[in-house]
């Protein structure tokens, strides 16, 4: 399909619609190990960090989101014991953020029971190379922000 085919409405609302159709299926997903996208997100980024762990204000950044909703989010999931804060050696200031020992094992399991369930239903019957290009695009689109 020729984008030029396309009016910028009608792009506007295919963008729309797979906006929501996306974000209701991850978020039934989600739902089902207690989790929103958001905290889904900042664990993910927080068991990317390891052992070193992350600061709130890095993840506010990546996010981009308000210091402010991360710092409410974390206390959420701190409270779930899934994350915990402990001191930057370098900065009194700074907190890190780190997934507790008992969750960390379940982030992997998490991960791989989404990754299937999108695999199956979400993305299965589109193309591989289709996905690939997709992500593609979405990491440059994500830059322009």
């Amino acid at each position: 399909m020729n984008t030029t085919e396309l009016t910028t409405y009608q792009t506007i609302v295919l963008q729309s619609r797979a906006h929501r159709a996306i974000k209701s299926y991850l978020t039934q997903l989600l739902k089902q190990h207690g989790l929103t996208m958001m905290q889904w997100s900042i664990i993910g980024l927080v068991a990317d960090a390891g052992d070193e762990g992350v600061r709130i204000s890095d993840l506010a950044k990546v996010l981009d989101t308000s210091l402010a909703f991360i710092t409410t989010s974390v206390n959420v999931l701190e409270a779930k014991s899934f994350v915990a804060r402990a001191g930057h050696n370098l900065d009194n200031r700074a907190k890190l953020v780190r997934l507790t020992p008992e969750f960390a094992p379940k982030v992997k399991k998490i991960e791989e029971d989404l990754e299937h369930k999108q695999q199956e239903s979400l993305y299965g019957s589109i193309a591989t190379k289709d996905m690939v290009a997709y992500f593609k695009v979405l990491r440059q689109l994500a830059k322009l922000a």
